[in-house]
């Protein structure tokens, strides 16, 4: 639910209030004809509810150009788990709390965005045990915008941002692994460029150049069996965006080549790290009679690793496709929409060894009054 509201000529607030489900099922059948691995099932299912609120304050200070935006963000987490080896359901609950600011600066054919926040959790009530210590990261980000003529700009972006442990980094909650209450965030530095370059009306051509840095990655330690901050993990990113607008066409063609070096193998799998060495991304939107929209979206990766539970070892993953489907209709006041993910039921992961969904659809609406 999103609402807005101005209280005077230089205060105004804005945001929602939000409730999402997340459901993270470990026992899923590989079968060894889709995949290389062998048959197995790890019966592990995590149900998350998130729910809260975020608000935009807009500040106007009369000394810039650009209001000061404060951004305030509290929400609680609902975590329901199902193990073989817990038995029993277990319940984890949690709150996050965030706050920042952001203020943009303008000069002679540019502007720079400076940006602050604290972000902070604590667990209240785990039925699995103690409880960790609670956490507050400092993340920031600088934004600096160049324009160098009427059809070509330039951006490069520095950013700081902390990615925090999950429950079952802290908990035992399978036989596979040990739980460690002292897990720490992973802290990660970001350094993006790009030029836009269009052409005509019709044509956007952006090449970029990113690089990245991580320590304090969270890895499963093979000695101990316990999960621990002991990653570090560099690389470059050297890709290229381009955008086709034509009437009612617009057509979106982007591919990324990753260069990457680890201290060790395992932050191959990282959640947060699974980059493929390359990726592709194919989008084609049509509105249709000015009636329904449809978007095509192939998505191609290489490059992917996952753990062997056969040979327990860490392998690349082949080559994989994607292709989804939205089909939209929009109202003055509403609008509704129909997903179709994953058409040709391929396998895929997003978190390392646990396979996606395969063919699924989703349902959407949204109403606004």
């Amino acid at each position: 639910i999103n609402f807005s509201n101005s209280f005077s000529d230089f205060i105004k607030i804005s945001g929602n209030i939000f409730l999402k489900n997340f459901l993270r099922n470990y026992s899923t059948t590989i079968d060894s004809s889709i995949f290389s691995f062998d048959i197995y099932n790890n019966e592990f299912e995590i149900e998350e509810f998130n729910y809260g609120l975020n608000s935009t304050i807009e500040y106007d200070s009369r000394f810039f150009y650009n209001p000061l935006l404060i951004n305030l963000s509290y929400s609680q987490d609902l975590f329901l788990v199902n193990s073989t080896f817990l038995k029993s359901r277990s319940r984890i609950e949690a709150e996050n709390l965030k706050i920042g600011i952001s203020q943009q600066l303008d000069y002679n054919y540019g502007n720079i965005q400076l940006s602050l926040s604290s972000n902070s959790r604590a667990l209240l009530y785990s039925s699995l045990g103690n409880l960790p210590k609670n956490i507050v990261t400092i993340n920031f980000e600088l934004k600096n915008y160049y324009q160098i003529d009427s059809s070509k700009y330039f951006t490069n972006n520095f950013t700081r941002k902390h990615f925090l442990p999950f429950i079952n980094n802290y908990y035992k909650i399978s036989d596979d692994y040990q739980g460690n209450l002292d897990t720490q965030p992973e802290i990660w530095y970001y350094l993006s460029n790009a030029i836009s370059i269009k052409y005509h009306k019709d044509l956007i051509i952006k090449p970029f150049l990113n690089f990245y840095y991580g320590q304090d990655i969270i890895t499963l330690e093979q000695s101990t069996n316990k999960y621990v901050n002991d990653g570090l993990s560099q690389g470059a990113e050297l890709g290229l965006d381009c955008q086709y607008n034509f009437e009612s066409i617009t057509i979106n063609l982007n591919g990324c080549y990753n260069f990457q070096r680890v201290s060790k193998k395992e932050i191959l799998m990282s959640n947060f790290l699974r980059i493929p060495h390359f990726s592709s991304n194919f989008n084609f939107y049509h509105v249709f009679y000015d009636f329904i929209e449809l978007e095509l979206n192939i998505k191609y990766t290489n490059g992917m690793y996952s753990y062997n539970r056969l040979s327990q070892n860490i392998e690349k993953i082949k080559p994989n496709y994607l292709i989804n489907l939205l089909i939209q209709k929009k109202y003055e006041n509403a609008s509704f929409s129909l997903i179709l993910r994953n058409l040709t039921n391929r396998y895929h992961e997003t978190n390392s060894g646990l396979p996606d969904r395969g063919i699924n659809f989703l349902l959407g609406t949204v109403i606004n009054f």
